[in-house]
């Protein structure tokens, strides 16, 4: 089955909605958010999976990881 991000497709962080992909997680100051690449690598928890996050396609917005 395919899942795909149905909402909002910009980061919460930076506002970009241009990224190789994007990452619905955990950040290191706790909350959860719809991160780009850049701003997960700087304010995420770098992990991936049940409790963490998911990462979709920047483009397609298909999940991919997590």
């Amino acid at each position: 089955m395919i899942k795909q991000w149905l909402g909002k497709k910009k980061c919460d962080l930076c506002g970009t909605t241009e990224s190789k992909y994007f990452v619905d997680g955990k950040t290191n100051s706790g909350p959860w958010a719809f991160q780009c690449a850049t701003c997960w690598q700087i304010r995420g928890v770098l992990k991936l999976g049940a409790g963490f996050g998911q990462k979709y396609n920047g483009t397609t917005f298909v999940k991919i990881e997590g």
